[in-house]
């Protein structure tokens, strides 16, 4: 049987649409971009290291839904919802976010029988806008206390975290001698 010259051209046309059609969908299921919205202290560049998502790679919708839950557990956010726009050149994911509160005063206020005390400070739980924490309070407990705190989880975009600490702790502790109980002045620098 004889294929026409007609025949041929069309048949050629029909496979060029199809692969057309075929690399469309291809391309449609790749992420082309990643944006945040809402975002006023947070940086980008550090929510981008908790994603599994990521440029260039298959559309995954349990993924996404797994980048919300974890971006979620960094104790930053109070909301993430996730928009998918596709294009022709591919998928565009967009996590629109809500910033917690993240610096708080500290006011604390005690009384035993015999004493009373007080703590004035503040804590910040996205000091830098990566999550990191500070917290910075004076005490007065019988005698004056300062404690300062810096911790991250990340150094940069590595996976290891930095704690630091300086505490000038002073407190008249009651000390149990033969003759009776005496107060015993105690400061600890560290």
């Amino acid at each position: 049987m004889k294929v026409r010259e007609k025949d041929k051209v069309s048949i050629r046309i029909i496979f060029f649409i199809m692969l057309v059609t075929v690399e469309l969908v291809k391309a449609q299921e790749k992420i082309t971009e990643i944006r945040f919205d809402g975002l006023t202290r947070t940086r980008t560049t550090f929510l981008h290291q908790y994603l599994t998502s990521k440029i260039g790679e298959s559309y995954d919708s349990g993924n996404l839904k797994q980048d919300e839950q974890r971006l979620l557990n960094l104790g930053i956010l109070a909301e993430v919802k996730t928009i998918v726009k596709p294009d022709r050149q591919g998928i565009l994911i967009l996590f629109s976010c809500v910033e917690m509160i993240n610096t708080l005063p500290v006011l604390t206020l005690g009384q035993t029988a015999e004493t009373f005390w007080c703590r004035v400070g503040i804590q910040s739980l996205n000091f830098s806008g990566r999550g990191d924490k500070f917290f910075a309070y004076y005490q007065y407990y019988d005698r004056h206390s300062v404690y300062l705190n810096y911790s991250t989880d990340r150094i940069g975009n590595s996976k290891w975290g930095i704690t630091s600490s300086l505490i000038k702790w002073a407190t008249i502790e009651p000390l149990n001698t033969p003759g009776g109980i005496t107060k015993f002045n105690y400061t600890n620098h560290t």
